[in-house]
């Protein structure tokens, strides 16, 4: 039998294409099972549907080009307002008291992750009725594993270079909200 020669395909928008459209396959999604017992990272114990933001800081300099701003974040988190009783903010830095005072009026329950690791954050994600993602391929995998969450990805994901790669994201939206999404 000849030996199998593994293709490898070169970062970028094929790359992209091919690992959206494989996430997406129940077959795939069934080896990434999500265990059971959030409990401990969402205490109080609570059963109720949440939204989760993804805000990523920490290592923007190093991996990408835009920043999603915080008044991006809560513009789409307040749109859910009434919708789901809990937010869940995971971060990798701090996240400023002015970000969560401007969620608590609209919410019963804001809860804050600042550095909990990567598999925790992941169950997080895919355990959320509402997932608002950041500009990175984490929160987008994350979003794939969650079929039954409504998700909002950002418009912009770059600066202006390699936009071109964006387009298997946003083939995958059926839809982006109507209006403004900054803060109000």
């Amino acid at each position: 039998m000849p030996a199998r020669r593994a293709v490898v395909i070169p970062d970028g928008v094929e790359k992209m294409a091919v690992a959206l459209a494989a996430l997406e396959k129940p077959t795939i999604q069934a080896r990434f099972p999500i265990p059971a017992g959030l409990d401990d990272l969402l205490a109080p114990p609570d059963a109720r549907p949440y939204l989760c933001l993804h805000v990523r800081r920490g290592d923007y300099v190093n991996v990408a080009s835009h920043l999603v701003s915080d008044a991006e974040f809560i513009g789409s988190a307040k749109r859910f307002a009434g919708l789901v009783a809990r937010v869940v903010i995971l971060s990798d830095s701090d996240v400023p008291a002015a970000f969560v005072a401007a969620l608590e009026p609209h919410f019963e329950q804001v809860l804050v992750r600042v550095g909990i690791g990567a598999f925790a954050s992941h169950r997080i994600m895919r355990g959320a009725r509402v997932l608002v993602c950041s500009n990175s391929q984490f929160s987008l995998i994350a979003a794939l594993l969650n079929p039954t969450a409504m998700v909002l990805v950002p418009r912009q994901w770059f600066d202006g270079r390699d936009r071109e790669i964006e387009a298997p994201i946003h083939a995958r939206c059926s839809f982006e909200l109507l209006g403004s999404l900054s803060a109000r």
